[in-house]
């Protein structure tokens, strides 16, 4: 069998069309174009890459493996990649360093060069290179912001619409729903808090808790008498919101680490129906427990805590303040100009007030996420003018017509004046 002789050297450019419009490469992309002869090659190069410099579309890496250091020079265009190597090898249509390497980026990050497209995140890093750096890893740069900035707004972080946050979806009240007089969280956010009632002894002092009767003992028929006709309507509530919790359990995986929004709209819509209920109550508890299935055992009492409800509704307000370079956005809870605070890592849907021990429900499932989004990005949002026409008018804008945003410029520090003295002696 001939051997199609090789027609260029390596060192000139080389054009991979790309089937995706995303900037993406796949396997598929680099094998259509790619020699038989290369693509059966034994030679061994695993390719290590090194960010060098990024100019207009031309992305150069350093390619090293062992002793072998070359530079693959790439030029990122809508559809296509032109690529060429320092090696200068004759070849047909690769070199085996430009290959591998492209290979390996294929195979374990296709979206690599989506950093490098136009208005992508390579030109933000260089345009504020105080706030930025290019990690070098096995499979070339990643960028990642340097302190103070840990969440930036396009980056590592997005944040849900911030529409209709103060609009409280219309529900119809149903009278069997109610809630109950332990608010319940769990651990590794595999589930929302909810309700449940629980009888226990009092202590001999008539204040505090002696021990709690088990979750399955106080929803028993046989304890029915204990409760009242409204205490009774919070027993059903809480019984629905178990099966709506048992629900999502049976769906997620413990391990998730993230909230799913989605599946929470009903029990939701059970905490707002439930709690102008709750809140008459005399006395409430807040427990923390691991997993749904411990709901079969007596609440710890170590693990809880005497807690007070309140009708009010507490509002996030917003502000974004300017610096040369970039903006920062963050968000205070308050009520009635009292700082609240969040645990959103395990009471998402509730402001506490610290010194009250008080509960607030916030208004709406829509806040509630972004109040969620926000504590975790704490102790604020950093966003570049690269991404500040999109967070304009994904974030900024809401939250301007629901009067949620405070706009403030950095003020520069005032330089202190050093009086000079006078060498000269005045005359007496």
């Amino acid at each position: 069998m001939n051997k199609t002789p090789n027609s260029r050297f390596s060192a000139l450019p080389f054009s991979i069309p790309l089937a995706a419009q995303d900037y993406s490469i796949s396997i598929q992309d680099l094998n259509a174009v790619a020699d038989e002869t290369l693509q059966r090659k034994t030679a061994y190069f695993s390719p290590h890459l090194r960010f060098k410099s990024f100019r207009g579309n031309q992305l150069i890496l350093l390619n090293n493996y062992r002793e072998e250091c070359y530079h693959l020079q790439i030029g990122i265009e809508p559809g296509s990649l032109t690529v060429s190597c320092s090696c200068n090898q004759p070849v047909q249509s690769l070199c085996i360093h430009s290959y591998r390497a492209l290979k390996e980026i294929a195979f374990r990050r296709e979206n690599y060069f989506q950093y490098f497209a136009p208005g992508g995140w390579a030109s933000t890093a260089l345009a504020n290179k105080k706030a930025f750096v290019f990690n070098d890893e096995q499979l070339g740069p990643l960028i990642k912001p340097l302190p103070p900035h840990s969440k930036v707004y396009g980056l590592n972080m997005q944040l849900p619409l911030t529409a209709n946050l103060l609009a409280q979806q219309q529900t119809t009240p149903r009278r069997e729903l109610q809630p109950t007089y332990i608010i319940l969280s769990f651990s590794r956010r595999c589930l929302p808090p909810i309700l449940m009632p629980c009888l226990y002894k009092p202590a001999k002092t008539g204040t505090g808790i002696k021990s709690f009767a088990s979750f399955p003992e106080t929803i028993a028929a046989g304890n029915a008498h204990h409760f009242t006709e409204i205490q009774q309507q919070l027993n059903s509530y809480c019984l629905v919101m178990l099966k709506e919790a048992e629900k999502i359990s049976a769906t997620n995986d413990y391990y998730g680490r993230e909230w799913q929004w989605q599946q929470y709209t009903t029990l939701f819509n059970l905490w707002q129906q439930a709690w102008p209920l709750l809140s008459t109550q005399p006395f409430i508890v807040y427990s923390h427990i691991y997993q749904l299935k411990f709901l079969r055992k007596k609440p710890w009492l170590r693990n809880t805590k005497p807690i007070t409800v309140s009708t009010e509704k507490p509002v996030p307000q917003f502000q974004l303040r300017q610096f040369p370079d970039h903006r920062r956005f963050s968000m205070d809870m308050m009520l009635q100009n009292n700082l609240l605070q969040t645990e959103a890592g395990i009471l998402p849907f509730f402001a506490i007030c610290p010194e009250t021990n008080c509960f607030y429900l916030l208004p709406t499932i829509h806040m509630a996420q972004l109040v969620a989004d926000m504590h975790d990005a704490e102790p604020f949002i950093s966003v570049f003018k690269q991404q500040y026409k999109s967070f304009q008018k994904q974030v900024l804008k809401p939250l301007q017509q629901q009067k949620l945003l405070t706009i403030s410029k950095q003020k520069n520090p005032k330089r202190k004046s050093v009086k000079k003295t006078s060498n000269r002696q005045s005359s007496s």
